[in-house]
């Protein structure tokens, strides 16, 4: 171990020296020092030595009761934008996002009012991050209106968002006039490929007229990797008459659109680059081989080009063929099996198990019994389907039993990859099998955390089959720093299609389910998180008034200010 990097011992001992000065600070915030130093009048709570409990009853700026009206929920997020940062600022956009039109007019007010006052261009980025996931018109027009900012980074922001969902065909001229200004470069790249967004066809065409004119020099390179990927015969046919002269950077880009068009020229051309060019032109004309639609041709530099680089884009282009023949896969396997470079093979084999190809699979299998890359590639390989595949699924979780059965005599911290991959099982069993190892060393740390702990944070992968496992062990748990663990998980695994189901049982919880106040605080500060705030500040409130504990009423009143 190198001696800048602490061991366990040492990063534990930072972390209880971190959490006694938390403790310390808390008792002194709420002039409990009595109960929190050891004294003798009453014990004291599990929870007020575990961080992610501590950490809520600090730092309150405003504990004061919260008075704010939550049946409407617009004017509170909108008011985020102005006030606060980090998670609850990110929350706020997210839902302003989805809010619709009420929402997009809202973003248009605070637009306005800030427009011409440059302390106030935070607000427009932060109202432009929000415009950005609004899927209504009216966040359009606002994104559009916001290209007259007098901030250049505001403009950016905006043409950003347009570039990313919003644009649209009758936006085109406005980007080419901005294009071809003079605003800074790096703005105008942004409003090119702004001209893609709105209407590729017409962007395809005024893109060849600035080649053959030799106009907006900055911008070739930017339009020749857009033109890369075109279909339209009308695109081949003028990159066709462009290749003559063309520089050796562009050549091969434009040769893609005029050798789907057939052009003799161009398969000269890239034929030439890919076998005898130097790499980086080798690797543009692979790529546009690929974009051609020839894939036959990609044989040759898949089994022979000398850079592994360049044999990992052919994998690439011959995996975006929609129409993959049994050759085809054939020679990807090869490479998988047989290719000198370790991370040319872990590609091949990671593509391969997208489409479910057996032989990949049985692979993948094999490779969770290694080490280092070969796992590690298993891994990236298997993640992307098991998710799917129950029967996968079951084989990977066999898979890693026998890898578990095979080291089960050294010590826990030296077992982390085996844990982890089995986080990855969306598989009750796999769940269990984390809490289970958790309960049984209790007492032992993997990387400075509590063995349960760290074991509850692997589970949160094991998708919903997992997670509802670990819910259905919390009646049971009756340590209080365990039952955070598994509240913990759960919660901290709330993606984009499990937000609804945890908010639910953490709503059930927080109203019934417990009758710890310090867990009842820890569970309304992960409903903050999982969100949205109209679910979930309307429960919230009324619950800050029944703690017993002032210190507690506080530290949610805290919560409630920070996030509403």
């Amino acid at each position: 171990m190198p001696a800048s990097e602490p061991g366990p011992a040492a990063r534990n001992a930072a972390r209880e020296r971190r959490a006694h000065s938390l403790i310390v600070a808390t008792c002194a915030t709420f002039a409990l020092a009595a109960g929190c130093d050891g004294g003798r009048d009453e014990p004291v709570h599990p929870l007020l030595s575990d961080g992610r409990v501590v950490e809520l009853l600090q730092d309150c700026q405003r504990g004061s009761y919260y008075d704010q009206f939550v049946d409407d929920m617009l004017p509170i997020l909108m008011r985020k934008l102005k006030e606060t940062g980090g998670d609850p600022l990110k929350r706020a956009k997210e839902e302003l996002g989805a809010m619709g039109k009420p929402a997009a007019e809202a973003l248009r007010r605070l637009v306005d009012e800030s427009f011409t006052d440059p302390s106030k261009g935070p607000y427009i980025e932060n109202a432009i991050d929000a415009l950005a996931l609004n899927a209504t018109r009216e966040a359009h027009d606002v994104l559009i209106h916001s290209l007259d900012h007098p901030m250049s980074s505001v403009r950016q922001r905006a043409m950003l968002a347009l570039v990313a969902r919003h644009a649209l065909p009758v936006d085109f001229d406005t980007f080419v006039y901005r294009a071809e200004g003079s605003e800074p470069v790096e703005l105008r790249r942004i409003y090119v490929r702004g001209m893609f967004a709105a209407d590729r066809a017409r962007a395809e065409e005024r893109a060849t007229e600035w080649l053959r004119d030799g106009e907006f020099v900055e911008f070739h390179l930017d339009v020749a990797l857009q033109l890369q990927k075109s279909t339209l015969d009308s695109t081949g046919h003028a990159c066709a008459e462009l290749l003559e002269g063309t520089s050796a950077m562009l050549a091969p880009l434009l040769a893609a659109p005029a050798l789907r068009v057939d052009d003799p020229a161009a398969a000269t051309l890239l034929g030439e680059m890919i076998r005898s060019g130097p790499p980086n032109e080798r690797l543009r004309a692979v790529q546009s081989v690929g974009a051609a639609g020839h894939y036959d041709e990609l044989r040759e530099p898949l089994s022979s080009d000398a850079d592994a680089t360049v044999r990992m884009i052919a994998i690439d282009a011959l995996m975006a063929n929609p129409e993959l023949t049994a050759a085809q896969r054939a020679w990807v396997e090869t490479a998988m099996t047989g290719d000198a470079s370790p991370v040319v093979r872990s590609h091949a084999l990671v593509e391969l198990c997208k489409l479910h190809v057996p032989a990949a699979i049985d692979q993948a299998l094999v490779f969770l019994n290694e080490d280092g890359g070969e796992l590690q590639s298993s891994l990236q390989a298997l993640s992307t389907i098991v998710r799917d595949d129950d029967d996968l699924a079951r084989r990977m979780y066999d898979q890693l039993l026998a890898r578990h059965a095979s080291e089960e005599l050294r010590p826990i911290d030296e077992r982390t990859a085996t844990f982890k991959a089995m986080g990855i099982v969306p598989l009750p069993e796999a769940a269990l099998f984390l809490r289970g190892l958790g309960l049984a060393h209790s007492r032992e740390e993997i990387e400075g955390l509590r063995a349960h702990e760290w074991l509850m944070i692997q589970a949160t992968n094991t998708g919903r089959p997992g997670l509802e496992a670990l819910w259905r062990e919390l009646p049971g748990e009756t340590d209080p720093v365990r039952r955070l663990d598994l509240i913990g998980a759960v919660a901290s695994a709330s993606n984009a299609e499990q937000r609804h189901w945890i908010r639910e049982l953490l709503i059930e919880l927080i109203v019934s389910g417990t009758d710890s106040e310090y867990e009842r605080l820890f569970v309304a500060a992960q409903l903050m998180r999982v969100g949205p705030s109209v679910a979930v500040a309307p429960r919230l409130k009324p619950i800050s008034r029944e703690f017993a504990d002032a210190r507690l009423q506080v530290a949610l009143q805290c919560l409630l200010w920070r996030w509403y």
